[in-house]
């Protein structure tokens, strides 16, 4: 299909075993798997999953194209990505400033930038991540996140250091080949 396969925008949710073949290739800033803009909407865990042939494979005529396997936009923290394949992907695990995400014991064959991680919070989004008053704080504040059942169940969220900065992020374990310029990782401001 020409544009995203899952949506990822929920809590605890897991994605296991899918397989995705040819997809986003008429688009671009899309994922295979696509969620964004929240420190609320957490706790997702894709495992098992094959992402195939997800890439531009058409000029586009709004900036670069970026096309990702798994596409955690816009500071979206906080999910879980284990033993997933990515082959011939354009980028196979993009976390755009997000907190909290764990790649572990993924493999990435001919993937363009098997993983990348910007900061998006320091930049041009650091209005989004100002507490008190930007999105992901009062998001959080309308679900009453200090109380149960959101304290218990996430209490991360009860600490939130250096609130625009992408930290507690683990990537380990993962393997590749056939990365442009042999990089496996892409931390990019």
């Amino acid at each position: 299909g020409p544009h995203t396969a899952m949506q990822g925008g929920g809590n605890d949710n897991v994605f296991d075993g899918n397989t995705i073949d040819r997809l986003a290739y008429e688009v671009d800033d899309t994922g295979a798997w696509y969620a964004g803009r929240s420190w609320a909407k957490r706790n997702n865990t894709l495992i098992n999953n094959v992402f195939s042939n997800v890439q531009n494979l058409v000029k586009t005529y709004l900036g670069a194209p970026s096309v990702q396997a798994v596409y955690n936009d816009d500071q979206l923290s906080d999910n879980t990505f284990i033993n997933n394949t990515f082959v011939n992907c354009h980028c196979g695990l993009f976390i755009g400033g997000g907190r909290r995400h764990v790649a572990r014991g993924n493999v990435f064959i001919n993937t363009t930038t098997p993983v990348h991680v910007d900061d998006r919070g320091l930049s041009w989004q650091t209005a989004y991540c100002q507490a008190p008053s930007g999105h992901f704080w009062t998001e959080l504040q309308g679900l009453n996140y200090t109380h149960a059942p959101y304290a218990t169940h996430y209490p991360e969220l009860l600490d939130i250091d250096h609130p625009c900065v992408p930290v507690h992020n683990v990537i380990e374990g993962n393997r590749y080949c056939g990365a442009e310029g042999g990089k496996f990782t892409d931390f990019t401001a």
